[in-house]
């Protein structure tokens, strides 16, 4: 059944240096080269190791820690809708709202303006972590798609329709036809094959309240934990499903955290989603 809906829910890393050599890190296929002395420490071996471990998202962080030199950078970032027909999630992108002028960048302990060369390196890789993060939120928002699907197949299973039509206390005829009637019989009272077209009634007539609520509300406390949108009511989610082939889900937010992103993704919390 097709049911489209729309429903809105409305690091802790010291890094020294910039190593050149991270800078092409982009995917799990590249394993980043051990940056030479003065390059990046950490603050334990742990946190070593996730970086190499987890080095997709290597240029977040090392964004992140640039960022963080410098006296006058912003990095405020959204995620938008690219395409209204559908609500897929290739109909977002990720992008930066402001990250002011590096140039205008100034270090924190002299005052003296940022130099070009490593104006020019911040500038790449800012390029490169809104191209990631575009395939982050498209990765996050399968996984959004997935937990509805999974609710709405649950709540469609012969278990879940059985126990809605015993708590609602629905009567049949003895053909499993709805009988609101005093001779109607309740649904445990009921042959094997009228019960079976007592859940197709059910079934037919659709789940008539806002059964996505909890699934998105779940999901607007994680995405709000991750650094997206600055409260529950700033996310929203929209899907359609779950038969067609442009079925799908998307969030979009008006502000992003990327400070608060990579804390998350350090603390390991991200890999069930396998960003």
């Amino acid at each position: 059944m097709n049911n489209p809906a729309i429903a809105e829910c409305a690091v802790d890393i010291m890094l020294d240096a910039f190593p050149a050599q991270q800078e092409g890190v982009e995917s799990s296929s590249a394993v980043p080269t051990p940056p030479a002395e003065g390059g990046v420490s950490f603050t334990t071996s742990d946190m070593r190791d996730l970086f190499y471990s987890s080095h997709t998202y290597g240029p977040i962080l090392l964004l992140v820690s640039e960022a963080d030199k410098w006296e006058g950078s912003t990095l405020d970032g959204h995620v938008t809708r690219i395409s209204h027909q559908y609500l897929h999630e290739n109909t977002i992108i990720f992008q930066w709202s402001d990250y002011n002028y590096t140039r205008e960048w100034t270090d924190k302990g002299t005052g003296e303006r940022i130099p070009e060369k490593a104006a020019l390196a911040i500038d790449e890789l800012i390029d490169k972590v809104e191209k990631l993060m575009t395939r982050h939120v498209r990765t996050i928002s399968k996984h959004i798609y997935r937990d509805l699907e999974k609710e709405y197949n649950y709540l469609n299973s012969e278990e879940s329709v059985a126990e809605i039509i015993r708590a609602n206390i629905y009567k049949f005829d003895e053909d499993g036809e709805y009988d609101d009637s005093e001779e109607g019989v309740e649904y445990d009272d009921l042959s094997d094959r009228a019960k079976e077209k007592a859940r197709e009634w059910y079934t037919s007539n659709g789940i008539d309240y806002d059964w996505w609520e909890d699934v998105c509300d779940t999901w607007k406390s994680r995405l709000n934990e991750m650094g997206f949108g600055s409260g529950p009511e700033y996310v929203n989610i929209g899907f359609s499903g779950f038969s067609s082939q442009g079925d799908g889900a998307s969030f979009t937010c008006k502000s992003f955290d990327i400070r608060a992103y990579a804390r998350y993704l350090v603390s390991g919390k991200a890999k069930d989603l396998g960003l």
